[in-house]
């Protein structure tokens, strides 16, 4: 393997390993991460003896590509194993789910301009398989990464080349918001045993943080979802608008949360660069108060219980890092009255005047002594908190806080109609 790209592997592996260790002293169930510290630990031995990216079987060059989506893999194209070729088979089985990657091409479009420059480098090293000046050849044809490149710098050309640069610059920032806001979900919902609220502030125009619901089609449960994708601006939207397509496809075809999480995974270590990443949780929410909840590495909710903010913590790793990744389902009851409260890290790492962290501690006391509010009082007194702690300043990171809140009783059709034209005039 060229020595470069060697230690651009190796480098990669190394940080994902410190990624890997740091969810370890987080997580209860710690078994499957083990093994997989212990695949990194093997992997970063082969570089030692020279034997990183030769194939097991046959001593051939693994593909790049393949080892750009899975670092850990150990077999060339022509001998992967029965467990992955069945993980493919079953990944790129649904035509809709494929279709929700293509669709990004032209959100990539409209968002271009923000970056004013080059784009391979939002993607990470792309493989060159031509000299300079050779005839162009044909790219793979799932090659989701490159396609996006190449339109966008071709894009950008036509662009530079306009005589109204910032004319043509504000109109994309607008559309690129537009795009963003009609991908959030409606604020103040109501559903079945559940009230629900967030608030939603990028750090510009356009933000890498992920927030939606989502309404089962084949029961009265509810799917509630909280991200944060590296990165902020155009990167992040990037990021967040693949997870909001993926997770939507996810959802419809009735997967566990361990199976829609595990599926995302491969998907997004598929689609996206290897620096590239996204933390995550999501939980199914049921009217009885039953709840489901995976943890992609992201900031622990709080479930707010009898004065008590209670974290839960990582059951994963975040998503693009590993290939193989597993992630452990948390099962909670909530009482009438009870709730959850999700973050981003923005959030709870806003600095004041002082540099001072406004810290997960102190949220977490600020949510506890105020879990009687409605989600709707609640994200307010939140966003009304950390305004008056960093003195109105702009935010420097995305930031969205989410409120549920299991409901006494099952409200009646008005009292549920009422809540929802509160919220609509709220998000207004």
């Amino acid at each position: 393997m060229n020595v470069s790209i060697s230690d651009t592997f190796r480098s990669r592996l190394l940080d994902r390993r410190a990624r890997l260790v740091a969810t370890i002293d987080e997580v209860t169930e710690k078994a499957d991460l083990r093994e997989l510290l212990n695949q990194v630990d093997a992997a970063l031995e082969r570089f030692s003896a020279g034997t990183y990216g030769s194939c097991e079987t046959c001593r051939d060059p693994i593909e790049a590509d393949r080892l750009r989506v899975n670092p850990l893999t150990q077999y060339c194209s022509s001998h992967v194993t029965s467990e992955e070729r069945v993980a493919v088979v079953e990944d790129h089985r649904d035509e809709a789910l494929q279709a929700s990657f293509h669709a990004l091409e032209p959100v990539a479009l409209r968002h271009a301009f923000e970056m004013g420059g080059d784009f391979s480098d939002l993607f990470g090293e792309l493989p060159r398989d031509r000299a300079a000046g050779a005839p162009a050849t044909r790219l793979p044809a799932r090659s989701f990464r490159q396609r996006v490149v190449d339109a966008v710098n071709a894009s950008l050309h036509v662009f530079l080349h306009k005589k109204d640069h910032q004319s043509e610059l504000d109109k994309d920032f607008f559309r690129a918001s537009s795009i963003q806001s009609n991908l959030l979900p409606k604020c103040g919902l109501c559903l079945d045993g559940w009230q629900t609220y967030y608030n939603y502030t990028p750090a510009g125009k356009v933000g890498g943080d992920y927030c939606d619901l989502v309404k089962s089609k084949t029961s009265d449960d509810f799917f509630f979802f909280s991200g944060d994708a590296v990165g902020k601006g155009i990167a992040g939207s990037m990021i967040a608008a693949q997870l909001h397509a993926v997770f939507r496809t996810l959802v419809s075809l009735e997967l566990s949360l361990k199976e829609m999480f595990e599926r995302a995974n491969r998907l997004f270590c598929e689609s996206m660069a290897p620096d590239y990443y996204a933390t995550v949780v999501c939980g199914r929410a049921s009217s009885n108060g039953n709840l489901e909840i995976v943890n992609a590495g992201h900031p622990s909710p709080f479930i707010l219980r009898s004065g008590e903010a209670i974290p839960l913590p990582a059951t994963g790793l975040p998503l693009g890092l590993f290939y193989t990744s597993t992630y452990d389902v948390a099962k909670i009851q909530l009482g009438p009255g009870e709730g959850l409260v999700c973050y981003t890290d923005g959030f709870t790492e806003a600095r004041n005047r002082l540099d001072a962290e406004y810290g997960p501690e102190r949220f977490a006391s600020f949510v506890a002594q105020r879990s009687h509010l409605t989600p709707e009082e609640l994200v307010q007194a939140c966003v009304d908190e950390l305004t008056e702690f960093t003195s109105n300043a702009s935010p420097s990171d995305d930031r969205t806080v989410m409120a549920l809140r299991h409901l006494q009783a099952f409200a009646s059709q008005g009292d549920v109609e009422a809540m929802q034209e509160r919220g609509a005039m709220g998000q207004r």
